[in-house]
């Protein structure tokens, strides 16, 4: 799996997918952010056994280039320290790539990163597909509900 990615909207995503994945966990695949590049772009799912946070960066948003020189695969990589690293690198493009299948090599141009990661069958079988009967409420209503 290899990649080139826009910085801000990837350390946008890792933030939001990281916030599910706790530091120590009595699993520790869930202390993972499960990167999963596929035809929808990069997939990014932390989950605390609980509560599943699924975040997708596109290929492309509107006629900007988002996702570029990618080769689709499956990881799983610490969400505390990617995070971490991501929002410190100081180039507007990350490059990313899996080497062997259990080290991730992390490049902005100025700083190169690497990191253990581990094989994404390791993490729990989440299914996220909607399912029953489903609902909208506007905000307010939900407040004055509360």
């Amino acid at each position: 799996m290899r990649f080139t990615i826009k910085k801000e909207p990837f350390l946008k995503t890792l933030t939001i997918a990281g916030r599910a994945a706790p530091v120590k966990s009595a699993v520790p695949a869930l202390s993972n952010i499960k990167f999963d590049l596929n035809e929808k772009g990069l997939e990014l799912t932390g989950c605390n056994g609980e509560m599943t946070i699924d975040s997708v960066v596109p290929y492309m948003i509107g006629e900007e280039e988002i996702i570029r020189s990618a080769s689709v695969g499956k990881i799983l990589v610490s969400a505390h320290y990617i995070t971490e690293a991501i929002r410190r690198m100081e180039g507007s493009e990350i490059h990313f790539e899996v080497v062997d299948s259990s080290l991730a090599k992390i490049d902005d141009g100025r700083t190169s990163i690497k990191l253990v990661c581990a094989n994404a069958e390791e993490y729990p079988d989440i299914d996220l597909e909607e399912s029953g009967q489903t609902f909208e409420m506007s905000t307010p209503d939900l407040l004055d509900l509360v």
